[in-house]
């Protein structure tokens, strides 16, 4: 005999049995949970718990189902024990999934603090338990606080070390940005040549583009030239720029331009006799001591950070459409640079020391040659940030999945580097501003 067909009275009579009150308070109660969890967890381990819960919960209906009409019928008894069963198979295939799989980030390797513990633990107790990279601190006396997190390499389990190299994204444009200056301090260049003089073939205005407008982003060229993954050789980005539309008229205003600062480094190709990474490292980094910095140049046993996007496995930096020597040009000089977030934070010391320049040439770096607006200025190759705090001198840059930080806190005597392969910006928005606390730079009311 079936049950008979749904009256309201049957529903009340339901609504009795315990069982499937729990079954109800599983189903609203925790799709009410999942949706919270799509909304501020990963979305990878949100995924993970949604199957999970689909799969429960068909047990427990099952269960619920069987339960409830197990006398009356033998389908509804059969029901009952195969949603037992379904029960203690999940059990058993969760317990094995849990014995080989590892949620948690591996502990942080090489975390140190100088001369303050308390400071340490300060900086650890705001560090997300989901960051996944490196965070560098120092002042003037040393490492205060080196830390690495999470994997480089989710799949294979391989954690992140100090030694790992991350993509760094726009601040490539710091480097890009000072080799110019070195070349224009031995006088190879100069940062009130226009384009006319290192190219041929350009419409009138482009060619009025001069060096100073491509390093403080004021030149008129539009945001991007083409896709970071697109093939585009040295021939090919020529020849864009001899068909680039302007924005509007050079000197205008300020306006971000990757490909102005790709420009910048087909200048320093030109200026030096010398590919863009070959001057980079040779000319620039090694002799400061300040690598290890690159595209190409590292021994095959270097670690590479895969990156992430949402948990999604995006791959190395070299498997997103690089060529043979290096990243296309759409990309080359104004990103994709790697290093790691110490190699990174010895750029930055040597930045903040005055070493990677003569005097009047850092001075005009750190100059304001243009307005962003909210009391940001941007220099040749560095931001510079006014706030109630002090000054803050920085660049950060990204792909939607890596992202790094090099920032000098002028006024307090403090540098921070951060690399990441799983940039989520909210996260990294709340870690600058909870160090910003820790370190005592800003209360949390500013």
């Amino acid at each position: 005999m079936y049950p008979a067909p749904f009256k309201m009275r049957h529903f009340q009579n339901a609504m009795k049995s315990p069982l499937i009150r729990l079954c109800l308070f599983y189903f609203v109660g925790g799709g009410a949970i999942l949706a919270l969890c799509w909304l501020y967890i990963d979305p990878a381990v949100a995924k993970f718990l949604t199957l999970s819960w689909s799969a429960v919960g068909a047990s427990l209906a099952l269960i619920t189902y069987g339960g409830h009409f197990k006398k009356d019928n033998a389908i509804a008894h059969f029901a009952y024990l195969a949603g037992f069963a379904w029960l203690v198979v999940l059990a058993i295939v969760g317990a094995l999934q849990i014995t080989n799989l590892d949620l948690s980030r591996p502990e942080s390797h090489s975390v140190t603090a100088v001369a303050d513990v308390t400071l340490m633990e300060r900086i650890n107790a705001v560090i997300p338990a989901e960051f996944s990279g490196q965070i560098v601190i120092s002042n003037a006396e040393g490492v205060l606080y080196s830390g690495n997190f999470g994997y480089a390499d989710r799949e294979q389990k391989i954690p992140v070390t100090e030694k790992t190299l991350f993509d760094i994204g726009s601040v490539t444009k710091t480097y890009t940005a000072t080799a110019i200056l070195k070349l224009a301090a031995e006088q190879k260049l100069g940062v009130d040549m226009s384009l006319s003089h290192w190219f041929e073939g350009l419409s009138e205005l482009t060619g009025s583009i001069t060096v100073h407008q491509l390093l403080s982003h004021t030149s008129g060229l539009p945001q991007y030239s083409g896709d970071d993954d697109e093939a585009c050789d040295r021939s090919c980005f020529d020849t864009w720029l001899t068909t680039a539309t302007l924005e509007f008229a050079p000197g205008e205003k300020y306006y971000y331009s990757n490909p102005g600062y790709s420009t910048l480094a087909r200048i320093i190709e030109k200026a030096s006799g010398k590919t863009y990474e070959d001057y980079v490292v040779d000319d620039l980094v090694t002799p400061l001591d300040a690598g290890p910095i690159g595209y190409l140049r590292f021994p095959e046993s270097e670690s590479y950070a895969v990156g992430y996007l949402d948990g999604q496995r995006m791959g190395m930096p070299q498997d997103l459409g690089w060529m043979d020597d290096g990243p296309p040009w759409h990309l080359r000089g104004n990103g994709g640079l790697l290093t790691s977030a110490s190699g990174l934070h010895r750029w930055l010391r040597a930045t903040a020391d005055g070493r990677t320049l003569p005097a009047e040439w850092q001075s005009r770096q750190l100059e304001r040659h243009a307005e962003r607006g909210d009391g940001i200025g941007y220099g040749y190759g560095w931001v510079i940030i006014e706030r109630p705090s002090g000054i803050e001198i920085d660049h950060t840059g990204g792909n939607g999945f890596f992202f790094a930080d090099a920032r000098w806190f002028r006024d307090q005597g403090l540098l921070l580097t951060i690399t990441s392969n799983a940039f989520d910006r909210q996260q990294i928005q709340t870690l600058l501003k909870n160090l910003r606390i820790a370190l005592d730079i800003a209360s949390e009311e500013s």
